[in-house]
């Protein structure tokens, strides 16, 4: 991008063109990212199923897969939760993912409204692109919240 922001007559282009497709990129990257999450929380799931017949077979093997002893969900919390709901969704890869691709997505609405304006308006265009890392970022949150939300209930339906 430097090369490119030396001439204005390359450098629109240039960023119109690129921005997207990081951007873009970076959606179907947090997209997967939260699948994978949820895999993981269903073979975790299964594991605890695993551990509690293994705790069945008698009184050594009792000892030996305690639950105590065990990880999330055999015990009372993830470690995620320990800190909180909202700072367990913050603290996922998707969501840092997530957070940085919106920032790209904010530069590219900044040095578009720069752009569009004629480059007078630099703050109102700042203001601009943090608007949008900010919509996008709480669209974002939703979304994860909403595909946790299906696996939450069998998840908690399980450990019963």
């Amino acid at each position: 991008m430097s090369f490119a922001s030396q001439s204005p007559d390359v450098f629109i282009p240039f960023v119109v063109s690129v921005l997207p497709a990081v951007f873009l990129l970076g959606v179907f990257t947090v997209v997967k990212l939260v699948d994978i999450w949820l895999e993981c929380m269903q073979h975790l799931v299964g594991i605890a199923r695993i551990r509690s017949h293994y705790r069945s077979l008698g009184p050594e093997a009792a000892v030996y897969f305690a639950a105590d002893n065990g990880r999330w969900p055999e015990t009372q919390l993830t470690p995620e939760l320990r800190r909180g709901s909202q700072f367990a969704y913050l603290g996922t890869t998707a969501s840092m993912i997530a957070f940085i691709n919106n920032v790209v997505a904010g530069a590219g609405v900044t040095l578009l409204t720069n752009a569009l304006l004629g480059g007078r308006h630099a703050g109102l265009a700042f203001g601009c692109g943090a608007v949008a890392v900010v919509i996008l970022m709480t669209v974002f949150l939703a979304f994860q919240r909403w595909r946790f939300s299906g696996i939450d209930q069998r998840i908690f339906k399980e450990k019963k």
